[in-house]
């Protein structure tokens, strides 16, 4: 049996009864509008092949799937980032990557009949994102005052891009420790007044810190005139 349905419009430009469509954008010239009856025409079309010819609708999800998919997508991006949260590099690259690779999986679960969220995964995302990378900048300010008042910036950036040395337990290495002090401090203190005295130990710890830095060494206390210094840790040297 033939069955066909006629729609009857009228298409003046007067009526305005023309819309966007997501096939009105082209590539080479300006998007046109198309006529209503058309799209209705569309849609009865669809649902007749659908009844009498069994073409297969697309179907979506449930909330609740919808919802599983973006959480899983969500945790894809926070392990997959985590992992990469000490090069801001690799984890743009592994945005993008990540974000193509959903791109493709929704379109070909579209071409199997099936709508799934394709914009809340890709905001996971990018939330995701945003999160491990202010978590890096914030542990990196931390740390910037923490040690910053004490090692140089060297050894404060290598702490930075390599913070595996803080993991608990430590590290097993082979360090040269320094005991530094000036011969016959007590003489000298007692022979000039404190003014003096202080002015001759600032010079003198001025002295030794530039050299102590100059061969990367690691101070680790001031006592009096004395300086306890540590090479080797937290940076290796060979």
């Amino acid at each position: 049996m033939l069955r066909k349905v006629v729609i009857v419009s009228s298409i003046a430009e007067s009526l305005k009864d023309r819309f966007f469509t997501p096939y009105s954008s082209k590539s080479s010239a300006a998007p046109q509008r198309m006529v209503g009856v058309i799209i209705h025409a569309n849609l009865t079309s669809q649902i007749l092949s659908s009844a009498i010819d069994s073409r297969p609708q697309i179907k979506p999800w449930s909330e609740f799937e919808e919802g599983l998919w973006i959480l899983l997508w969500s945790m894809i991006g926070c392990l997959l980032f985590w992992q990469q949260r000490h090069n801001i590099f690799l984890i743009t690259v592994s945005f993008v990557l990540t974000g193509n690779a959903l791109i493709v999986c929704c379109f070909l679960v579209f071409l199997a009949g099936w709508w799934i969220p394709l914009i809340p995964p890709i905001l996971a995302l990018v939330v995701s994102t945003v999160i491990i990378t202010q978590y890096i900048f914030q542990s990196a300010v931390n740390m910037q005052k923490t040690f910053g008042r004490y090692l140089t910036d060297e050894v404060v950036t290598n702490l930075i891009e390599m913070p595996s040395g803080l993991k608990l337990g430590g590290q097993r290495r082979k360090v040269i420790i320094l005991v530094s002090d000036v011969i016959g401090f007590s003489a000298i203190y007692e022979k000039y007044p404190p003014e003096q005295v202080v002015e001759i130990l600032n010079f003198y710890l001025e002295v030794m810190t530039d050299v102590i830095n100059q061969h990367k060494g690691t101070i680790n206390d001031f006592m009096s005139d004395g300086i306890l210094v540590m090479f080797g840790a937290p940076i290796s040297q060979s």
